[in-house]
């Protein structure tokens, strides 16, 4: 795909995608927030999200003009049709923009992990690709050294969860297992 982005825009949104992803896959807030596992990912997501949209909204037409058309719009479809639900359904306001508690899985978060999308695809690249599985690897490492801590009996945080010891930054050994698989 030919690049719609000055490079200095490019590499400023791709340093974003990765501080996104390996923030949002480490911060938990244990002694912070009741909620110290989803919380903090969804505030990050959210914050990343408005940060790319900040820097991709003025590239908005060449986007939807640019090679990979379809899926800009698609992704515009899938946000219009969140939208569609929002205003269509019976669910209260707040559950809908936030999500259940201790899921935040609601419009602000869908609406972040599509702007997410969007902008790895118009600024992928073989360089950025390696960068990413870096951070991926890295964040991997953590979680399995956490892992050997939480397994060992000597976690420092008491949380509270009727799950395996294991639950790594991610709050749940199904999520942990998937990220370091």
């Amino acid at each position: 795909m030919r690049h719609i982005f000055p490079g200095a825009l490019e590499r400023r949104i791709q340093y974003l995608v990765m501080f996104c992803v390996f923030s949002m896959t480490l911060v938990v807030t244990p002694w912070l927030s009741l909620d110290p596992i989803n919380l903090p990912k969804f505030l990050i997501l959210g914050t990343c999200g408005l940060a790319v949209i900040g820097n991709l909204a003025p590239y908005l037409k060449r986007m939807i003009n640019s090679e990979a058309k379809l899926l800009a719009y698609s992704v515009l479809l899938f946000l219009l049709s969140l939208l569609v639900v929002f205003f269509l359904s019976g669910s209260g306001t707040w559950y809908q923009i936030y999500g259940a508690y201790g899921r935040n899985t609601g419009l602000l978060a869908y609406v972040g992990l599509t702007l997410l999308l969007i902008s790895v695809v118009f600024v992928s690249n073989l360089s950025f690709s390696k960068k990413l599985i870096w951070v991926l690897i890295i964040t991997g490492m953590v979680n399995a050294v956490y892992g050997f801590i939480q397994w060992s009996g000597n976690d420092p945080v008491n949380w509270n969860n009727p799950y395996d010891p294991i639950v790594g930054t991610l709050g749940n050994p199904n999520f942990v297992s998937a990220h370091l698989g």
